[in-house]
């Protein structure tokens, strides 16, 4: 399943990545570990195939493995689909303490996924991705809706902070690179 938005994206972009962390397992799921610490955040990439339940059990191994490591505050960021993964993450405060996004694909369920949230959101949309005053009414009604944070970024197209970002762009990398502060910013303040 996929948005008009990501469909309408293209192709990912080839660039070349220098990795900066190591690949581990968290069970029998295999992850990519940039460090440690008593926060972490579970990154849900936006790769299709996937189901709801399979993702689920791989987050929950996720968590297990970062508090395995000292980690005991914890937030959820997703691309494109994946945000409505970590939206649901969300629903649980005694695990995550702040959730969202880059370019969210939540195929109707905005509001059904506000209501449900108990921790503070990021949501990062680009040209094409739903509105997101649906959510930001519902979320702002909240205790913790003043600590949510939107900002679209409707000159870009959606995944520009992953896969569809062509960063050798100079208006694409300084876009991504907005989008990337304005998440790390919202995790430093919600996982203090």
């Amino acid at each position: 399943m996929s948005s008009k938005a990501c469909c309408d994206a293209g192709k990912p972009v080839q660039i070349n990545y220098e990795p900066k962390g190591k690949f581990s397992k968290a069970g029998d799921l295999p992850i990519y570990q940039t460090g440690s610490g008593e926060r972490g955040v579970v990154v849900v990439p936006d790769i299709f195939g996937f189901g709801e339940k399979q993702v689920k059990h791989e987050v929950a191994a996720a968590v297990e493995a970062l508090r395995a490591d000292g980690a005991n505050k914890l937030g959820c960021l997703g691309f494109c689909w994946a945000v409505g993964v970590a939206l649901r993450a969300g629903q649980d405060a005694s695990t995550f303490s702040a959730v969202g996004g880059a370019h969210p694909a939540l195929f109707g369920h905005d509001k059904e996924l506000a209501q449900k949230l108990a921790v503070p959101v990021v949501l990062l949309p680009a040209k094409g991705d739903a509105p997101l005053e649906p959510i930001q009414h519902i979320l702002d009604k909240k205790p913790f809706g003043s600590k949510c944070v939107y900002q679209r970024f409707d000159d870009q197209i959606h995944g520009f902070v992953a896969a569809r970002g062509d960063w050798s762009q100079p208006d694409v990398a300084a876009a991504a690179g907005r989008a990337i502060e304005i998440m790390t910013h919202f995790l430093e303040k919600n996982l203090a």
